[in-house]
């Protein structure tokens, strides 16, 4: 039982949001944020409003200690957005000011390791009132950490605060000065404000339809559209939708959960060496599929029971033209059903669910994205043109170019994801790319219309 109560507690990613957001699942979107900071990635504020967080070693003891799905809350800092985002760890960055915060839940972490090795000078509290803190001049940190009596028993909160606008401050006084009054005023904001909450099992059912993750080096967007997806739990066919639990700059977690208790945990990201990859450098035997949308995908199956049905395998892509520092970038999906009695029949059925992945993948620009500004134009001088000669012939000017009647000539297609009607190759409002056209196919098995070879609603191969 303590075993289950451990794997539930790792996905139970904190809060639910208001009913009227609930209705409309939105994509979490990264924003690049100004100056220094252009390689640093957010999630909008209403993603994420405020921090709530669960004991990190409570796991096993969840249910009894913390008595039942109760997580510490507490609004999140003011002009901040959150970074990364986790269940027990989280991440906000305020851009404008050159402020990072983190926080962190603990079940149980004494005060002596936490101030140990500091330096005498720059401990401001030593925990024997229930709350330490240090600051570190040096590096523009400071740091925090109290009873979350508010959770009970053991746990306790910690905090850093990140001044980087203090780089350039020689004056060490100053420095001093400023963390002590950042890390102190930080622990009295959130303890006012800390209160006990019990939450549902997952903050981000039916929130995200999809994720994108920003690619630095190329400024492109690779999107991820989840598809759902339908097993056979105790002798009833059921249908579950994707639920992000951990999301990261090149990663996202989730999992897809039944009622029966039954779940099969997902893992996306972008890498430079795939793990199906390094397998098969190990000569372990990998297979290569080209799909309906022309890549070439490389899999792999982790474990298998006696009888060939499989309980993981992982999945990995190549995206052409997307490089991260001179390497080429991929894209990977791992599937494990190993705590549950979901299985896969065999490689086909593998290979079908990753069709319904693939399908919803695609690679935009990232200026066509409209949660991204674009650079501002340097304004420049225009050039001074001189006088033609009194005997000089007159050029005459073309004749303006009426755009809507271009727009008329070109074919216009309504985009998949958010229904604009479009006339060139990316949608003006999400962004995501034209779909490249195909002969439709009506599944035999349960009459969905399709594009690709596979059903997207239940997996049945097209005729």
């Amino acid at each position: 039982m303590k075993k289950v109560l451990s794997l539930l507690a790792i996905v139970m990613l904190l809060m639910p949001m208001a009913g009227a957001m609930a209705e409309t699942p939105m994509t979490i979107r990264y924003l690049p944020s100004p100056s220094k900071y252009s390689m640093a990635e957010y999630l909008p504020l209403e993603v994420y409003p405020e921090v709530c967080l669960i004991p990190y070693n409570a796991y096993e003891s969840f249910g009894d200690k913390y008595n039942g799905l109760s997580f510490l809350c507490f609004p999140s800092p003011e002009g901040a957005l959150p970074e990364e985002i986790g269940n027990n760890c989280v991440h906000y960055l305020d851009a404008i000011n050159k402020i990072q915060y983190s926080y962190q839940l603990f079940d149980n972490r004494p005060y002596e390791v936490f101030l140990k090795n500091v330096e005498k000078q720059y401990i401001l509290l030593d925990g024997k009132n229930g709350t330490a803190a240090y600051i570190d001049p040096k590096f523009n940190d400071a740091y925090g950490m109290f009873n979350a009596r508010a959770m009970g028993n053991t746990a306790k909160l910690y905090i850093r605060v990140s001044l980087d606008y203090l780089k350039n401050e020689e004056s060490q006084s100053v420095r001093v000065q400023t963390l002590s009054d950042a890390i102190m005023n930080e622990i009295e904001r959130v303890k006012g404000q800390m209160h006990k909450e019990r939450k549902g099992l997952y903050w981000s059912e039916d929130r995200f339809s999809g994720i994108k993750f920003l690619v630095d080096n190329d400024k492109k967007l690779c999107r991820f559209v989840f598809p759902a997806r339908t097993d056979v739990v105790d002798g009833a066919e059921v249908t579950a939708s994707f639920i992000v639990t951990d999301v990261d700059r090149r990663d996202v977690k989730g999992v897809y959960s039944y009622k029966s208790g039954e779940y099969v945990d997902v893992q996306i990201y972008l890498d430079t060496l795939p793990y199906p990859l390094v397998m098969e450098k190990e000569g372990k035997p990998v297979r290569r599929e080209t799909l309906s949308s022309g890549r070439t995908w490389t899999y792999y199956i982790a474990n298998e029971e006696t009888d060939g049905r499989i309980f993981s395998w992982y999945a990995t892509t190549l995206l052409t033209g997307i490089k991260e520092y001179e390497k080429q970038l991929y894209i990977t999906i791992e599937m494990r059903a190993t705590m549950s009695h979901i299985r896969w029949d065999d490689e086909d059925a593998c290979l079908r669910e990753l069709a319904q992945w693939d399908a919803g993948i695609s690679v935009v620009n990232a200026a066509s994205d409209p949660y991204i500004a674009p650079p501002e134009e340097t304004a420049q001088e225009a050039p001074v043109e001189e006088a033609p000669a009194e005997d000089a012939p007159v050029e005459e000017a073309p004749a303006a170019t009426d755009a809507a009647a271009v727009a008329e000539t070109q074919e216009l297609w309504v985009c998949p994801q958010c229904g604009k009607e479009n006339a060139g190759n990316f949608c003006g409002d999400c962004g995501t790319a034209r779909p490249v056209e195909s002969a439709v196919w009506t599944c035999p098995q349960c009459g969905q219309k399709n594009e690709s070879n596979f059903c997207t609603n239940c997996g049945t191969a097209k005729p």
